[in-house]
């Protein structure tokens, strides 16, 4: 497993587009997510990661399933086989204002969810998942996630996915990839807990936090002291730069190091 991509929740596209140009990304638009309730726009890095900027679009669907889940009539789905990524990627969303809600690893294949849940680590089935980019054609994936929230979901490697040009991957600020994705939680070691089980490996202990390194990239669990804040977590990503001095870098969102 490596690292894949992160999931910034956006209230305007056209917008966050605007503002992430203006730190000094370099962004592409995506496009439409089957099934139309959501579409996002692309930011490319050197390493293969990627920063999804993801906007739920305002459609009638997508304001019954909203006031559906908000007065908790999809509950059971929450724990749902077939359903409980869908439940997961709305459930966020509908719970945030905006900022990063999730975070993706690339698996090999779906053979890794029986390995998964071997270790006792249980599993949605996987999702046929795809998006029509602006040119009309389709990218297709699969997708599945634990039901272990903390937990990142899983998506397999793009069908037919065609480069895009390198210059989407040279940002003026100087962005080349994702360093660390930092979990801070007000449970600790119950959290590393599950990543143990979920890598089948021992963390490594930093100064304040548990480390893990899959084959690509860093994850972090960090001790959130707020009380109010106890039982739920939240997400920071520290990126690579080739100039840590670069001024577009000054005004990145508190959550982007």
């Amino acid at each position: 497993m490596k690292l894949h991509h992160i999931v910034i929740l956006v209230n305007d596209l056209a917008k966050a587009m605007e503002e992430y140009q203006d730190y000094g990304f370099k962004v592409m638009q995506g496009g439409v997510h089957k099934g139309g309730l959501s579409e996002n726009a692309l930011i490319l890095l050197e390493d293969g990661t990627y920063l999804e900027l993801l906007f739920i679009r305002k459609t009638l669907k997508t304001f019954v399933l909203r006031f559906l889940y908000k007065a908790g009539l999809l509950n059971g789905f929450k724990k749902s086989r077939k359903y409980g990524l869908v439940y997961r990627f709305y459930g966020r969303a509908f719970d945030s204002k905006g900022g990063i809600i999730d975070y993706a690893l690339e698996a090999g294949d779906i053979d890794i969810i029986k390995s998964t849940e071997d270790r006792g680590i249980e599993m949605t089935t996987p999702l046929n998942a795809a998006r029509r980019k602006p040119d009309g054609s389709i990218v297709t994936w699969k997708m599945f996630t634990p039901f272990i929230g903390e937990l990142p979901f899983l998506i397999t490697a793009f069908d037919k996915q065609k480069n895009p040009d390198e210059q989407w991957y040279q940002h003026p600020n100087g962005a080349r990839g994702i360093e660390c994705v930092s979990i801070m939680t007000g449970e600790k070691d119950r959290v590393s807990m599950f990543y143990q089980k979920f890598f089948n490996t021992h963390a490594q202990r930093g100064v304040n936090s548990m480390m893990f390194t899959p084959d690509y990239g860093r994850i972090e669990i960090h001790e959130q002291d707020d009380p109010e804040v106890n039982k739920s977590y939240s997400y920071s990503i520290q990126l690579k730069v080739s100039d840590k001095t670069n001024d577009c870098l000054d005004n990145l969102p508190n959550w982007i190091q």
